[in-house]
């Protein structure tokens, strides 16, 4: 009896040990990989990929995490940095600390999109022989089905040109008083002498493979303007956009947008 015992408390820890190592294994992500779950209200649900620094630089990529959500709520928090604590969020905003990376998002259901640049993995990854990034899951609902998908993309996205008139029109449009639209300026309004930065690579933004521009936050950027509709109208591919916080008029815009 006290065998049979010994070995069922053996056989029973063993599992467990299987179990945990594929927890763990799981929790690694690669390109391509896929993850699904379930997670209840204010649970957190953790994965983890490592930027080899060693090779990034002369490799380059951005990561692309999209995160379906088949049933409930739940949101994306993608964290990078030793200690870096993801906490629940109450709305949609990028946060940034000197030693972190901090993103998370927003949204009632569907499939949600985090763009991770090359540029940021860069600034937050320099000096390390190794960069973790954090995605983190976090339940919104009582209880939230979802799947995670992972992609490396080694290919540049660039603004595509109509895109960029648009985003243009709306600057010369809505940011003619001083201290407005700093964020996004150099991307739309540089100098003959430099080049506009790549407005797909901007923190809030997210460009298409084509470069079409589907994701626009325009948020706290001192904006004055009836709402140029003839120029948003050109972001053929346009699906979120925030423009919160700024002085703009419009009855087609709720004040939860403005």
């Amino acid at each position: 009896m006290a065998t049979n015992f010994l070995r069922a408390s053996l056989l029973l820890a063993g599992l467990a040990a299987v179990a945990l190592a594929q927890e763990e294994t799981d929790a690694f992500l690669e390109d391509g990989s896929v993850r699904t779950g379930e997670i209840a209200e204010e649970e957190q649900h953790e994965f983890r990929f490592e930027v080899k620094t060693n090779s990034f630089g002369a490799d380059p990529f951005d990561l692309l995490i999209t995160l379906d959500v088949l049933e409930g709520d739940c949101d994306l928090c993608p964290v990078s940095g030793a200690d870096a604590d993801c906490k629940i969020w109450d709305s949609i905003r990028v946060v940034k600390g000197p030693n972190r990376m901090l993103m998370y998002s927003e949204h009632p259901s569907g499939a949600d999109i985090l763009y991770v640049s090359r540029e940021k993995i860069q600034d937050h990854c320099t000096g390390l022989d190794s960069c973790m990034l954090r995605v983190i899951v976090v339940g919104y609902s009582p209880l939230a089905e979802y799947e995670l998908l992972f992609d490396i993309e080694s290919d540049v996205r660039e603004i595509h040109p109509d895109d960029q008139e648009a985003l243009e029109a709306i600057y010369q449009f809505c940011c003619h008083s001083d201290g407005s639209c700093t964020s996004w300026e150099t991307a739309v309004a540089a100098s003959g002498v430099n080049k506009p930065k790549n407005f797909c690579y901007m923190d809030g933004q997210i460009c298409d493979v084509n470069g079409r521009v589907t994701h626009l936050d325009l948020s706290n950027s001192a904006m004055q303007c009836e709402l140029p509709v003839e120029h948003f109208s050109k972001l053929s591919m346009l699906q979120r956009l925030f423009v919160f916080d700024n002085s703009i008029s419009s009855e087609r815009l709720s004040s939860r947008q403005l």
